[in-house]
């Protein structure tokens, strides 16, 4: 009986997996299929090119229907100009129509130990403004800055 090589690609009989039995007994997991929103994001955020007078400009497809759909509500499509401001209403009420950059002047204390908050909250309720939407709008935390 001849011993067996050993070496790259051929270990130690001992060590090897014995007939019929796997290394790998699960497998190897299946893919799970994307959500059907992300597949939207993606196509929607895809660049494409596209002609604008006699030049190729690149912009993404939901930049492109927004360009569409502005061209039609300004040609006198009611449904158009309808869908626009509907998809307008609901960017601003999530937040996402662009940066809104807040300017503060005098913003200093009217007592010793005043913090921030309690003066922000001190002047939403002189204005019957909620403090607390200013703050989730900008990524704060909702449960620290809640009055």
């Amino acid at each position: 009986m001849a011993k067996s090589e050993v070496g790259y690609g051929k270990p130690p009989e001992h060590s090897r997996f014995k007939t019929g039995i796997s290394g790998n007994p699960r497998g190897r997991p299946k893919r799970r299929p994307a959500p059907a929103g992300e597949i939207i994001k993606n196509v929607l955020n895809a660049v494409t090119e596209y002609r604008e007078g006699g030049e190729i400009r690149k912009a993404t497809r939901h930049e492109l229907r927004l360009r569409s759909l502005t061209k039609q509500a300004l040609n006198g499509d009611a449904r158009a100009a309808q869908m626009l401001l509907q998809l307008y209403v609901r960017a601003q009420k999530r937040g996402d129509v662009g940066i809104e950059r807040i300017q503060l002047q005098n913003w200093l204390p009217d007592e010793p130990g005043q913090t921030g908050d309690q003066k922000t909250r001190e002047y939403a309720k002189q204005s019957d403004a909620e403090p607390s939407g200013w703050w989730v709008q900008q990524g704060g935390n909702p449960k620290r800055d809640n009055p």
